[in-house]
């Protein structure tokens, strides 16, 4: 547990709160008693925000410092946070909604290496129950916790008669935590109405990128990201990065061209509450064979929404169409995702993937990877004439891969190859006959219920309101 202080009860110039990522030290904002929290985490990256002084001791307010600033922790601008100084606690809870605490920083006298260390220490202890009750959680460690598991959490720290302040801090960090993953209207409704930018070329679709947004595609639009990916000049500021394939991909807010084999990609690294919606026949393109559409790495609360994706031609190539690597909450609905990619998706060291009404269709070498993903969950998506390697991959670190009310047809190879379980609810799995079904009588194929249908035939699906609609 990080050793804590005992000070007054409002924050002093000075002090230092770790929230599991950053550590931030406080200064004074001028004469007032309003703080500047200066933020960096190991790799020296920055995260910057103001405390506005509230009327009573201890009481605050978010406050955005510059204008590139993210909202952090899921908050608004003019979220209570509270200094908290109970039973020799010592610690920041910051409010995104009115009776909810999403999030705590620590009154620490370490450095960032130490801060660090003692985080990783935690989040690699098996006994997360007596974590419950011994150490105070912050969202850099319940995110990375598998549903099953945090809802025995929380079961557990509901069962206490007189909880503690860990307890009961711990206790709202968790169901905050299981409301963030699991509402639809998540992250677009709660990014304010004035936030929506509506884009209908590649410049102003890269301007526009950043966390607590929405990004409309007019009707229609086509963009091909190569035509901006390829200049440098469009990636020459702090948020707009020029990286190779070897540089370290992290930060908070950055839109980087991130070179591959055979020229550039998309990269959006540490975005928050973003949606990038299409309206009437829009589509998100790139040109080179090895290129990702999009890759989301250290992302939160992504939705991608009523989008076709893909390459500029349908072939052979290196990549797939979406990735997310160290990406939580990352919402998929109403999109075509077609090859060439290699993949439809790609998903590792992930937690929260919902893809529903989704079609991922002709990709050259399979439908989708998992590695080490938590809580994968497909609704009424369709996967067809995809080839030719192992169409659904889930590795052993995996939990909570759900399939329920999908459609499987006219692929070619080994239908599943699981190294842990998956749940498979109400599909229809059409196989040609002589192309493999891998893994379906193992143990690691379960059935939710009895309403599965199979097929050894090659026929094609009938038409359903799958991938993107005209009415959005």
């Amino acid at each position: 547990m990080l050793p804590l202080l005992m000070t007054g009860n409002n924050i002093k110039p000075g002090d230092k709160f770790f929230d599991g990522q950053f550590l931030f030290v406080a200064e004074r904002d001028g004469n007032s008693d309003d703080m500047i929290m200066k933020g960096m985490d190991i790799t020296g990256h920055q995260l910057n925000y103001g405390l506005m002084k509230g009327k009573q001791s201890g009481e605050y307010s978010l406050a955005q410092i510059d204008a590139y600033d993210p909202m952090p922790y899921g908050c608004v601008w003019g979220s209570r946070v509270q200094y908290v100084r109970k039973d020799g606690m010592n610690f920041l809870e910051f409010y995104p909604e009115e009776h909810s605490v999403g999030q705590t920083a620590v009154l620490t006298p370490d450095n960032i290496v130490d801060c660090s260390a003692l985080q990783t220490d935690a989040e690699n202890k098996d006994d997360v129950i007596w974590m419950c009750h011994n150490w105070l959680m912050n969202q850099h460690y319940v995110k990375q916790i598998p549903g099953e598991r945090l809802q025995d959490m929380l079961d557990a720290l509901q069962a206490v008669r007189k909880p503690g302040i860990i307890e009961s801090t711990n206790q709202q960090i968790i169901a905050y935590e299981q409301a963030m993953r699991f509402s639809d209207t998540m992250p677009g409704d709660i990014i304010p109405e004035e936030k929506e930018i509506v884009v209908c070329t590649a410049e102003d679709f890269l301007a526009a990128l950043g966390s607590n947004r929405i990004i409309t595609l007019e009707p229609g639009t086509y963009l091909n990201l190569s035509e901006v990916l390829n200049f440098e000049s469009h990636f020459s500021d702090n948020r707009h990065l020029w990286l190779s394939e070897e540089d370290h991909k992290s930060g908070t807010d950055i839109v980087a061209s991130l070179e591959c084999h055979d020229g550039r990609q998309l990269a959006l690294i540490g975005i928050s509450n973003l949606t990038i919606r299409g309206t009437e026949d829009c589509c998100i393109v790139v040109e080179p064979r090895y290129a990702n559409v999009l890759n989301l790495i250290n992302c939160e609360q992504i939705t991608i929404d009523n989008l076709t994706l893909g390459h500029t031609e349908e072939g052979f190539c290196q990549g797939g169409v979406i990735c997310t690597d160290g990406s939580i909450t990352t919402i998929i609905s109403g999109c075509d995702l077609y090859g060439c990619g290699i993949y439809g998706i790609q998903a590792y060291n992930s937690n929260g993937l919902y893809v529903r009404n989704t079609m991922i269709r002709d990709c050259s070498y399979g439908i989708l990877e998992l590695y080490g993903t938590q809580d994968a969950i497909f609704t009424d998506c369709d996967f067809i004439r995809c080839r030719e390697y192992t169409l659904v991959s889930v590795d052993s670190r995996c939990n909570g891969t759900v399939f329920n009310g999908c459609r499987f047809a006219q692929n070619r190879g080994a239908l599943f190859r699981l190294a842990s379980p998956i749940e498979v609810s109400g599909c229809e799995i059409h196989h040609p006959n002589g192309e493999e079904l891998g893994d379906v009588n193992s143990t690691m194929f379960v059935f939710g219920d009895d309403n599965t249908r199979w097929y050894r035939d090659n026929d094609p699906l009938t038409k359903r309101n799958v991938g993107p609609q005209i009415s959005k």
